[in-house]
């Protein structure tokens, strides 16, 4: 067993040191730069690759300059439908910033509330402390982490909100992250021919690591070989937060066929949950048959003519059927959601191989 602490981390990270990654270290600088000039942002990316850790790690290391609201959706993901009473601001430095900056309004928003809120006295609470944020703060951030969920909540239409803040707050930044956004976009833009944030907010992408950065980084801190590594990039899809659980499990002594076994079933867990939340909410079996047909098709992937065909098997062998409209509408949502992408070849495929065998066995 390797001495000393565990270098590679299993949590959010908070610190810069932290941090991975060319690419990675370049969002971060991105991310602060436009928060501190009161700029909108939509961070994207798939799940796991280190979008909560940018905006942790800048909300950290600047927490003295820039008052925030942090909105963690993530645990509404798979809801059809989201109350206003349900929203909590998960962290924020407003309750330290209170007194310096003389807030002069309520923080139920921030410190809870005690009884069922309706949406008109959250919506008046809410454009309160903005304001006050705006008069009180050289640099406010409003922040909604998987902000796509936003499209399923009742009541209230945060997308008024967030005009606002674009048109009169110029030193408050609005920031979301999404690790679908294809929805996000739908979400802020319904009436767009084309999905893109370009004409409202400044896009950064996070993506995956590519197999040199995924080598260097465990390198550092472990012996493995080039073999191994091959076998973790493939396997793990370069996805950052998977590459660090291999490697904690390595430091910790595991050897290298164990920690990799551990991590994939880990990640087949995680793809599983990911997609009974998306199925739950478009509750359409159409959406199974699509998934399963490319899960077993070939790595490569498969033209529109073949997955419609290969979908309708799989459809009748489970004994049911669709119409070209819902497929249609069932590929373009898998896509927006990112579980499919579509190449430029014009075949369709999954980018995962967790998620590939996570849904050949997954079960209805």
């Amino acid at each position: 067993m390797v001495r000393g602490r565990n270098p590679f981390k299993l949590r959010t990270l908070s610190r810069r040191a932290e941090l991975f990654g060319e690419s990675h270290k370049k969002a971060l600088e991105e991310l602060e730069s436009l928060i501190l000039e009161g700029e909108p942002v939509v961070l994207l990316g798939p799940r796991r690759v280190g979008k909560t850790s940018l905006l942790n790690i800048a909300l950290n290391e600047n927490k003295n300059r820039i008052c925030y609201l942090y909105y963690d959706l993530s645990p509404f993901m798979g809801q059809r439908a989201v109350n206003v009473s349900q929203l909590i601001v998960t962290k924020s430095n407003l309750l330290a910033f209170s007194e310096k900056a003389g807030f002069r309004v309520n923080l139920k928003i921030i410190e809870g509330w005690k009884e069922r809120v309706t949406t008109s006295e959250y919506s008046r609470e809410l454009l309160n402390l903005l304001r006050e944020l705006h008069e009180r703060c050289d640099h406010g951030a409003i922040i909604f982490d998987e902000a796509q969920t936003l499209s399923f909540l009742r009541g209230l239409d945060f997308r008024g909100v967030f005009q606002l803040i674009m048109n009169s707050y110029d030193n408050i930044s609005l920031v979301l992250t999404g690790s679908m956004p294809g929805i996000l976009s739908n979400y802020l833009n319904p009436e767009a021919e084309e999905a893109g944030f370009s004409r409202f907010f400044n896009e950064i992408s996070v993506s995956r690591w590519d197999s040199k950065t995924t080598e260097e980084y465990l390198r550092k801190h472990i012996d493995i070989d080039e073999g191994e590594v091959r076998e973790v990039s493939l396997s793990l899809s370069n996805v950052p937060g998977f590459v660090a659980m291999y490697g904690h499990l390595r430091w910790r002594g595991f050897s290298h066929s164990e920690a990799l076994s551990r991590v994939y079933e880990k990640a087949l867990s995680l793809w599983k949950s990911d997609v009974r939340k998306f199925l739950t909410v478009y509750s359409s079996h159409t959406y199974y048959y699509l998934l399963l047909a490319l899960a077993v098709g070939p790595p490569i992937g498969l033209r529109y003519s073949e997955l419609m065909e290969s979908a309708f098997e799989v459809a009748q062998k489970m004994g049911g059927s669709f119409s070209e409209s819902s497929f249609k509408r069932a590929l373009r949502r898998l896509k927006d959601a990112g579980f499919i992408e579509e190449t430029e070849t014009g075949r369709y495929l999954i980018p995962e191989p967790p998620l590939r065998e996570a849904l050949r066995r997954l079960r209805l």
